[in-house]
C-alpha cells in the first residue's frame, strides 16, 4: 500500500468510519451528493443528458475528505464513472485522480490504449467483485440473524429451567428436605452463579420497559 493511499485509510479512520462504503452511506456524503447534484442535467465528461439515466457522483480528489469543496466532485454518466475508476485503479488513490479538467483527455487516451475485450474483462472482474462483496455482507448478515436466534433459544432455555429449579427449591424447603436444598443449590450456583429466583428476578428487571 502506498503512502498516499495509507493516508486515505487513515483519514477514514479519523472520521469514525470503518470503510469507504460506510462512508458513502452517511449523512454528511449524502446531503453533499445532494447538493453537487443540484442543477446537474448531464455527465461533465461526455456531455451526455442526465435525464435518461443515472447521475454519479464522483471523488476528483480526496484530499479533503470528509470536508468536500464541491470542486473537489464530478458528476458523471454511469459508463464515464466505471471507465474513470478502472483507469485509476492502476493508480495512487488519494493523490493521483482524474479531474474533470484531463477527464476527456485520459479518457479517451485509455479507451484508445485498451482493446474493447480488455475494458469488458475488466467491467466483469469489478461485476465479479462487487457480487463476491454483496454475497459476503450477505453471508454475515446471516449469521449473524443465526446467531441471535440461537441466543435466545438458549436464553429461554436457561430462563425455563431457572423457573423450573426455583419450583424445586420451595418445594424442598416446604418439605424439610435439607439434601434437596442443597443439591439445588449447588446446582444454581453452577449454572447461574446465585439462587434461581435472584437471577430471574434480574431477568425481569433488564427486559422491563422503562415507564
Amino acid at each position: 500500500m502506498s503512502q498516499r493511499n495509507k493516508e486515505f485509510w487513515e483519514r477514514l479512520r479519523e472520521l469514525g468510519y470503518s470503510d469507504y462504503a460506510e462512508y458513502l452511506r452517511s449523512d454528511h456524503w449524502r446531503s453533499l451528493r445532494r447538493e453537487r447534484l443540484i442543477g446537474s442535467r448531464s455527465c461533465e465528461v461526455c456531455r451526455r443528458d442526465g435525464d435518461s439515466f443515472q447521475l454519479y457522483v464522483h471523488h476528483s480528489t480526496y484530499a479533503r475528505l470528509g470536508q468536500e469543496a464541491l470542486e473537489d466532485l464530478l458528476v458523471v454518466c454511469k459508463q464515464c464513472h466505471d471507465d474513470i475508476h478502472q483507469l485509476e485503479g492502476t493508480r495512487d488513490m488519494w493523490n493521483d485522480r482524474v479531474s474533470l479538467e484531463n477527464a476527456h483527455v485520459e479518457l479517451r487516451h485509455w479507451i484508445e490504449s485498451t482493446s474493447e475485450a480488455e475494458r469488458t474483462a475488466r467491467a466483469r472482474e469489478d461485476a465479479r467483485r462487487a457480487e463476491l462483496a454483496f454475497l459476503e455482507t450477505t453471508r454475515r448478515a446471516h449469521d449473524e440473524r443465526e446467531r441471535i436466534a440461537r441466543e435466545r433459544v438458549r436464553h429461554e432455555r436457561k430462563r425455563h429451567l431457572a423457573v423450573e429449579i426455583s419450583k424445586s427449591f420451595r418445594l424442598a424447603v416446604r418439605s424439610g428436605d435439607g439434601v434437596r436444598c442443597s443439591q439445588l443449590r449447588a446446582l444454581e450456583e453452577r449454572l447461574f452463579g446465585m439462587s434461581a429466583e435472584n437471577w430471574l428476578k434480574i431477568e425481569v428487571g433488564r427486559t422491563r420497559k422503562p415507564g
